[in-house]
Order: C-alpha cells, then structure tokens, then sequence
C-alpha cells in the first residue's frame, strides 16, 4: 500500500469512528474536509511547497522539522479545545497522522529518520532515541485524536 492509500484509509477509520460518537451528516462533513486539507497540507509540501523555501540541493521540509512537530500538539489542543471548528479539528488530526505515520515508516532507519525529521538538529540521535520519537509523537496523536472523538 502506498502511503498515499494509507493517509485515506485512516481518514475513513477515523470518520467512522466520528460517525459512532456523533451519527451527523453535517459535522462528519466538516471532519473529512478538514482531514483531506491536513493531508493535502502535508503531501503538497513534500512535492510542490519545498521549492519555494529551500535551496535547488536541499529538500528540506518545512513541515517535517522539529519546531513544526514540535509546535504541532500546543497549537493542535488549542484548536480542538477553543475554535469548535470541525474543518480545523480535522486538519489538525490530518497533518498529525501524517506525521506519525512517517516518523512509524523511518524510525528503523537512522539515516532517514534524520534527513525527513532531524535536519537541523545537530546532535545524534541513539536508536532507541530514534525509536522513542515515534512512540512519544504517537501518544501525543491518540490525545489529539480523542479529543476531537469527546
């Protein structure tokens, strides 16, 4: 499965999860444009938004970084607990699966994990750092996640 294919079968298990605790036509609607703009945030800078802010050599992606994920889960419960926007609550549930779901995918490949997630970062990283990224970034998903599922 593609990663692509992945990013929609998650959407459509947590839509129906949604569907379970809120059985409504309208909000669900809101929660799935919300979930395709997060997804489409994170797939359009991995392939078109990185040219702009990078330099021809690099492919350094902004919404890969550490300040991105690690400014992710404060901003995510902000918009989740005070905006009652389902669009936003979506996005913010779209963009966080994206990126645990890669962390997932690289966590095994210190190499890798550190050019998608660690650019900047000048220290290295042990494996079971590396290994714990994924864990800890995932735990902060779940909390995102059922929050939008109260």
């Amino acid at each position: 499965m593609s990663k692509y294919q992945v990013a929609v079968l998650m959407s459509a298990i947590f839509l129906g999860l949604f569907y379970l605790v809120q059985p409504q036509l309208m909000p669900l609607l809101g929660l799935a444009v919300g979930l395709g703009l997060g997804s489409l945030i994170m797939v359009g800078d991995e392939l078109f938004a990185y040219r702009w802010y990078t330099e021809q050599s690099q492919h350094f992606l902004i919404t890969r970084s550490p300040l991105f994920w690690l400014s992710y889960v404060p901003l995510a419960l902000f918009i989740i607990t005070s905006s009652g926007s389902l669009i936003g609550q979506g996005m913010m549930v779209g963009i966080g699966w994206w990126l645990v779901w890669e962390m997932w995918q690289l966590c095994r490949d210190r190499a890798a994990f550190a050019s998608r997630f660690l650019t900047q970062v000048t220290r290295p990283f042990s494996m079971a750092e590396l290994q714990a990224l994924p864990v800890i970034a995932g735990v902060l998903f779940l909390i995102v996640a059922f929050s939008v599922l109260r």
